[in-house]
């Protein structure tokens, strides 16, 4: 048990999305195990089904992982963990003032905006939501990036929400080939995530029924996308990699990897 202790002190991986299937409150527990047959890091650990890749994030301290999940997204929250960072690869503030100025000329060109307060009452929020959701009828340019603001305004996240997820999204494909590309798309996985006024996953958005649940909807419509994004790239910049050892990734299914 004095390792379990031991991985406690350790610097904590940023937290990324809420996933059901988190193992984050058994870390010491599955680390501890491994860790009795594996004792000096000699032997590769393979996490086959890697979800939010917590478990090879502290892993990957003491002995070489190979992360494996169907999902595509796992890889990428992985690689925000495992991989070594050049934090010049990135200006916050350069990226921040790119992702405004495509807001700007966003609504500029289509002539859309929608946006609410925290004092708007119930029927002019229905109103507005309405509003968000006829975009899904709307003609966009291809050669801009419109896919939430087309398909999810006034469903999970707002217009506003959704114009900010697809302009950071934009914006991050000039970070493609650096070592920051995965922080970027992870942070604003984060951002999603926690402004999202669903119940914790993305199975259904919640529906406005009385006042009280309204006040709950309303406290998610209105955070800043940008500034969580900001907050958790700041994180995953500033996470101390360098102890990691050496590691793979895949998106195949566990049979697929284990006859590699």
């Amino acid at each position: 048990m004095q390792l379990a202790q031991t991985f406690q002190r350790e610097i904590v991986p940023p937290h990324l999305i809420k996933y059901m299937g988190s193992k984050a409150n058994i870390i010491d527990f599955i680390v501890d195990n491994i860790h009795k047959i594996n004792v000096n890091g000699s032997r590769k650990v393979y996490d086959l089904f890697a979800g939010t890749c917590i478990v090879s994030a502290y892993l990957n301290r003491h002995c070489e992982v190979v992360i494996n999940d169907v999902q595509e997204y796992s890889t990428i929250l992985g690689k925000s963990y495992l991989k070594k960072v050049q934090k010049n690869d990135i200006e916050i503030s350069d990226f921040v003032k790119q992702v405004e100025e495509y807001v700007k000329f966003f609504k500029n060109k289509y002539n859309v905006n929608f946006s609410y307060g925290s004092d708007i009452s119930r029927d002019e929020y229905l109103q507005i939501e309405h509003l968000e959701r006829q975009l899904l009828t709307k003609s966009f340019s291809q050669t801009d990036h419109h896919l939430f603001v087309q398909n999810y305004s006034g469903t999970y996240w707002s217009f506003q929400q959704c114009l900010y997820i697809d302009a950071i999204y934009r914006i991050a494909q000039h970070y493609r080939n650096t070592t920051v590309y995965e922080l970027i798309l992870s942070s604003l996985m984060f951002a999603m995530s926690y402004c999202s006024q669903s119940t914790g996953h993305f199975a259904q958005y919640r529906d406005v029924k009385d006042d009280k649940n309204f006040k709950d909807i309303l406290l998610y419509r209105i955070k800043s996308v940008v500034d969580l994004f900001v907050s958790k790239l700041n994180q995953l910049l500033d996470y101390d990699r360098s102890t990691n050892k050496k590691f793979e990734s895949f998106t195949l299914s566990f049979e697929e990897l284990l006859k590699k």
